[in-house]
């Protein structure tokens, strides 16, 4: 069983720079089969919008639950992994202070689908990189709406290094890029009613991850 602890120094969103904070773990039943649970939290504080003051903090959220396959090229501890999974993605943004126009709380739900690689140089030195696609999310806002029926998809890309501190102890340092985004159809009540209204999220930094496996 691999219990890994992320710590994330920083991740740059649209709004600024912020901290966030998580964990992942992971349970091999086999060397080609687990399960993994991962939750990361952070915290925004918005004091403008263009020239105008404001007071408003988010605390967006991600939880995701993966089935994985494991496929290892050779018996060496120097062999190439490829990992595969499938599991259900959650994103959460909500403020402590919505609005009509601005502010607004919203989630995104759905299954995402996901390749992986773990490359080693040497025993204790390699690269991990993988990518998931969100192919169907649920969009759901609160207190008001872009439209009246809302779809959307994301992608998560990550690629980083990782070096073996002691036994059961790693460490690696990744960058990672989140995407989403949402299509709404219908006029919503956001504002004075928007109609046919898209948004994006986008989320990049570079995250720093201490784990310790047994």
């Amino acid at each position: 069983m691999a219990i890994p602890v992320n710590i994330i120094i920083s991740i740059i969103a649209k709004a600024n720079s912020f901290l966030t904070a998580g964990f992942r773990g992971e349970l091999w039943a086999a060397s080609f089969i687990g399960i993994d649970l991962s939750y990361k939290t952070g915290w925004l504080k918005f004091n403008k919008i263009g020239t105008a003051s404001a007071d408003t903090a988010a605390s967006p959220y991600w939880l995701s639950a993966n089935l994985k396959y494991r496929y290892v090229f050779t018996d060496k501890t120097t062999s190439p992994q490829l990992i595969d999974r499938v599991g259900y993605h959650i994103y959460d943004f909500s403020v402590n202070k919505s609005d009509s126009l601005y502010f607004n709380n919203y989630s995104y739900k759905g299954i995402n689908i996901g390749l992986g690689a773990k490359i080693p140089f040497w025993e204790s030195f390699g690269i991990n990189v993988s990518g998931d696609y969100l192919p169907l999310l649920s969009v759901k806002e609160d207190p008001v709406t872009s439209g009246s029926k809302g779809k959307a998809t994301g992608y998560l890309l990550s690629f980083g290094l990782y070096y073996i501190l002691t036994d059961g102890f790693i460490a690696d340092l990744n960058y990672s890029y989140n995407s989403y985004k949402a299509d709404f159809t219908g006029t919503g009540t956001r504002g004075s009613g928007t109609t046919s209204a898209s948004s994006t999220d986008t989320y990049n930094g570079i995250n720093l991850n201490i784990r310790y496996e047994f």
